[in-house]
């Protein structure tokens, strides 16, 4: 691969069943759709933008929200199909169906998605994150958060109960545990030359990025986007 350029890939799709256009949903002032985008555009490097949607009024409606003159050359247009915007498709079927559309596998050298319904993460952390993928070998990197709690599994076979600490021993303080980490919906980076032969988002030589946990939140059910309509306005000026 004969480039050093990157591709930052927001998906959003307009069939959202739970909040209907989640993706365009105000939570003051500005959607979760232009927040991505605004954020990205601070981002330094080099890097391109793309915005893979199955309609276009999503595209228009974020040049339309952003004043920049030259908006339509600084964010690209990716047209996903009904396969990729259906209620079972995958990100793995976005990544998939992109290299395949657009040859982004030889234009671009690495792949960072960032879901547009994680608003609160920071543009600082997003820098960060795409600074530590570049300087580093790794092959996939993804958002988490730390967490020292204890948890339980349930088998739905055999209805066991597990936990991720011994039982036959007196239970530690959580904060001297190993803490877990929790995989979020943040952005996960991966190397192109790499991704068509796992066919997944993570592999090889794999980074947990941590984040905090404001950050890690994502708008998925409606009490999440009530949530975050109060909490935008209070922390809006520390996200870009």
């Amino acid at each position: 691969m004969n480039t050093t350029k990157d591709l930052f890939l927001v998906p959003a799709r307009s069939s959202s069943k739970r909040i209907k256009n989640k993706n365009l949903v105000d939570i003051g002032g500005e959607s979760l759709l232009t927040i991505a985008i605004k954020k990205l555009l601070l981002v330094e490097g080099s890097f391109d933008i793309a915005l893979a949607v199955d309609d276009i009024n999503y595209y228009e409606h974020v040049c339309q929200s952003i004043v920049d003159e030259d908006i339509k050359q600084r964010v690209l247009l990716f047209r996903r199909t009904k396969f990729s915007s259906s209620d079972t498709s995958t990100l793995e079927d976005v990544i998939s169906e992109t290299i395949k559309s657009y040859d982004i596998a030889s234009n671009y050298n690495r792949l960072l998605v960032h879901q547009c319904t994680s608003p609160f993460l920071r543009r600082k952390t997003i820098q960060d994150l795409y600074t530590d993928f570049k300087a580093n070998d790794y092959d996939s990197i993804f958002t988490t958060i730390k967490s020292h709690n204890f948890t339980w599994s349930i088998d739905n076979t055999t209805k066991k109960i597990y936990a991720n600490f011994d039982l036959s021993k007196i239970r530690a303080r959580t904060q001297d545990t190993h803490p877990l980490r929790i995989e979020t919906g943040g952005i996960w980076g991966m190397r192109l030359d790499m991704f068509s032969q796992f066919n997944r988002r993570v592999f090889g030589c794999i980074k947990a990025f941590d984040i905090s946990r404001r950050e890690s939140m994502d708008i998925d059910e409606l009490e999440d986007l009530e949530e975050a309509k109060l909490l935008y306005p209070i922390y809006r000026d520390t996200l870009f």
